[in-house]
């Protein structure tokens, strides 16, 4: 079953949201599958949700057994498309691909290899770096499949 719900402000949603997963799933080993746009904020809803969701008021609930699917993700699993894990574009899968690029070229790195100013998103970790532009790239192929399109085709665009 698809739920659709839409607000000018997150607390609503969360608020409904706590309440469709309220109730246990007839089959404890189904997933509820939750779109969002970002990974900071699946982590903001988890964390909502597990003040919410069988908590006592002490900050002791518990979320478990939700998938949090970026709409790429999520539409490819509407449609039936194979498994993710097979996906070369799939954010767990292209993350290390971006990490193994990084590696090999620590020139491609914004901040210097021995000293330097962090970036201010990442700090000085690669593996969150290389999280952050596979999210982009996410972010792109859903919103702007052409731009992906003509950088796939060599044409340097926008």
């Amino acid at each position: 079953m698809l739920t659709l719900h839409h607000a000018d402000e997150l607390e609503p949603l969360l608020a409904s949201l706590a309440g469709i997963l309220s109730p246990p799933l007839a089959d404890p080993f189904t997933a509820h599958v939750i779109a969002v746009p970002s990974s900071g904020m699946a982590d903001a809803v988890m964390a909502s949700l597990g003040a919410r969701l069988g908590a006592s008021g002490r900050g002791d609930g518990v979320v478990a057994n939700v998938d949090f699917l970026f709409p790429g993700q999520f539409v490819a699993r509407a449609l039936g498309a194979a498994d993710s894990a097979q996906d070369p574009w799939s954010i767990e899968r292209l993350t290390w691909t971006i990490l193994l690029v990084l590696d090999a070229d620590p020139g491609l790195l914004p901040w210097p290899a021995a000293a330097g100013a962090a970036n201010a998103n990442v700090g000085r970790d690669p593996w969150a770096l290389a999280r952050r532009i596979a999210d982009l790239f996410d972010q792109y192929a859903t919103q702007r499949p052409s731009l992906i399109s003509a950088w796939a085709a060599g044409t340097d665009t926008d």
